[in-house]
C-alpha cells in the first residue's frame, strides 16, 4: 500500500480505533509499520527481491482486507471466537474459553471462569497470574497480531500481552516451566520469544507499603529478593495544610523511599513497580543527576531504555515536579515555601538493558529496540488543591509515572502524591498558602514489546 492510497481519514480512523484497545486496528497499523521499515532497507543487499515483493503483497492484501473490515465493524469482530486451543499450545485466533487450560507435564496455563489466567505448577504453587478479575468473563484470545487478550463478556479488552505487530505468533506451555509467546521466523527475521511468564513484562507486579504517623514522615519500602524495581511512587496523607512531599526516589535497585516535610505528623504510602529477575538477565540501574540547583535531570545512556525515576528535595526544599523528560531522562524541580531561600534537588532515572549473561530472546528485544516506552499524559483542572490521572492504554503495561505541578503566576503548590493504582497513575498537589489556583500534570510510562526495527544497525 502506497502513501498516497493511505487516506489520512482512513489511518486517522485506525489511530482512533488502535487507541480504543481494538486489536484488528492495531494488526493493521503494525503491519503498515513493518512495510515501512521493510522499504526503508530496500537498499540493503542481503534483501532477495522477489522475498521482498512477497512480503509486500501479502501486508499490502492483509492491509487493504483489514481496512475494509474496521471501517464496517468498528474495529471489533462482533463475537470473540475462534478454534479452541488444545494441548500444550495455542495458535493465532485460537481461543482459551473460561475454565479451560493448555498443560504440559506438571505446569498449566488456566484461564479461570472469573477472568484470571495463571501459570500453575500443578498441586504446588501459582507462578504467575494476570491479576484480573471479570464477571462474568469472556475468551482469552491469541489475536492474529501476536496479542494475548482477555476479553469481558461484552467483547472489551481488559488485559493484553501488549505484543501485537508479531503476526503469527504462538503461545506454548514449555515443559520446563514457563509460557512463551514466539513469533516465527521470516524474510531475514529470526524467530524470537517476545513475552514470557518468566521475565519482562510478563512478570511486573506491584508493592505497597504505609508508614506509622511521625514528625518527620518517611517510609522505606524493600521488594523481595530476585525482583528489581522499575518506577516508585508516594501519597502523603495526614499532616494538615502545611505538610508536603520532599523525596520520592530509588535508594537501589529493591528500594524505594518517600519523605514528608517536618513541619507537622504524617503518613506516607509508598509503592514500588517492580520485575522478577532472580538469574540478572536485565541490568536495572539507577542515574543520579547533579545536586545544587532548584532544578535537575538525569538521564539513562542510550543503551538503556528509561523506564521511571524520582526525585529527592534538598534541606528546605519542597518537590513541584518529578517527571519524565523525552524519552531517556527524568526531570526534578523543587521550590522552598520561603521567599529568597534558594531551592535545590536531585533527580534519578531508572533505565534498563539486557545484561551479558541474558538469555538470547532478551538481548534480541533490546537490540533490536523491542522493548518500547511511551508517555502518557494529563492535565487536571485548575483548583487550589489541584489533581489528575493518567491510564495506560493500546497494550502498555504500566511501569512508571510522574507529576508536575502548573504555576503560571509563581503560586506556592507542592506535591502531595505520585502513585500507581492498577493500570493509572495518580497525581495530586496543594498550596501552601492562598495563593491562588494551579494545574497539575499527571504522566504514566506504559512498556510494550513492540516490532522495533526488522535489521540490525
Amino acid at each position: 500500500m502506497s502513501n498516497q492510497e493511505e487516506s489520512p481519514s482512513i489511518l486517522k480512523a485506525l489511530a482512533d480505533l488502535r487507541e480504543g484497545h481494538h486489536p484488528l486496528a492495531m494488526s493493521i497499523l503494525a503491519e503498515m509499520e513493518i512495510m515501512r521499515h521493510v522499504e526503508m532497507h530496500r537498499s540493503v543487499d542481503e534483501i532477495d527481491e522477489a522475498a521482498l515483493h512477497d512480503l509486500h503483497k501479502r501486508i499490502t492484501d492483509h492491509v487493504v482486507s483489514g481496512v475494509h473490515e474496521v471501517l464496517s465493524t468498528g474495529g471489533h469482530k462482533e463475537t470473540r471466537t475462534g478454534p479452541a486451543a488444545q494441548g500444550h499450545m495455542m495458535l493465532p485466533g485460537q481461543v482459551l474459553n473460561p475454565g479451560c487450560a493448555l498443560r504440559h507435564g506438571e505446569f498449566a496455563l488456566i484461564y479461570g471462569t472469573g477472568g484470571d489466567l495463571r501459570f500453575d505448577r500443578m498441586h504446588r504453587s501459582t507462578l504467575w497470574e494476570s491479576g484480573t478479575q471479570v464477571f462474568p468473563a469472556g475468551p482469552c484470545v491469541l489475536e492474529e497480531d501476536g496479542n494475548l487478550v482477555i476479553y469481558d463478556s461484552d467483547g472489551k479488552p481488559i488485559w493484553m500481552t501488549g505484543t501485537w505487530g508479531h503476526p503469527g505468533s504462538k503461545l506454548i506451555v514449555e515443559q520446563e516451566g514457563y509460557a512463551v509467546i514466539e513469533r516465527p521466523p521470516g524474510p531475514f527475521i529470526p524467530p524470537i520469544e517476545v513475552w514470557s511468564t518468566d521475565w519482562l513484562l510478563g512478570t511486573v507486579r506491584m508493592y505497597h507499603a504505609t508508614g506509622i504517623t511521625a514528625m518527620p514522615a518517611e517510609t522505606t519500602l524493600t521488594v523481595p529478593q530476585g525482583r528489581k524495581i522499575l518506577c516508585g511512587g508516594a501519597r502523603q496523607s495526614g499532616g494538615g495544610t502545611s505538610t508536603f512531599l520532599t523525596a520520592s526516589f530509588p535508594k537501589d535497585a529493591r528500594t524505594w523511599v518517600a519523605k514528608a516535610e517536618k513541619s507537622s505528623p504524617a503518613s506516607i504510602d509508598v509503592w514500588a513497580i517492580t520485575i522478577s529477575d532472580p538469574y540478572d538477565a536485565c541490568e536495572v540501574l539507577i542515574f543520579g543527576g547533579s545536586p545544587g540547583s532548584p532544578s535537575d535531570t538525569a538521564a539513562v545512556p542510550g543503551n538503556y531504555v528509561r523506564t521511571g525515576g524520582g526525585a529527592q528535595a534538598g534541606e528546605g526544599s519542597l518537590l513541584v515536579a518529578s517527571v519524565p523528560g523525552g524519552s531517556d531522562s527524568w526531570v526534578a524541580v523543587s521550590k522552598t515555601p520561603i521567599a529568597g531561600q534558594t531551592a535545590s534537588v536531585t533527580a534519578y532515572a531508572i533505565g534498563i538493558r539486557a545484561s551479558d549473561r541474558s538469555i538470547p530472546s532478551i538481548r534480541e528485544i533490546f537490540e533490536r529496540k523491542m522493548f518500547e516506552t511511551k508517555i502518557f499524559a494529563n492535565t487536571g483542572a485548575s483548583a487550589s488543591c489541584p489533581s489528575a490521572e493518567i491510564s495506560t492504554i493500546g497494550g502498555y503495561v504500566l511501569v512508571g509515572g510522574g507529576a508536575a505541578v502548573n504555576c503560571l503566576r509563581g503560586e506556592s503548590n507542592f506535591l502531595t502524591a505520585s502513585y500507581p493504582e492498577g493500570k493509572t497513575w495518580k497525581v495530586a498537589s496543594k498550596e501552601h498558602i492562598q495563593s491562588g489556583a494551579c494545574t497539575i500534570t499527571a504522566c504514566a510510562i506504559g512498556a510494550r514489546v513492540g516490532s522495533g526495527t526488522l535489521f540490525r544497525p
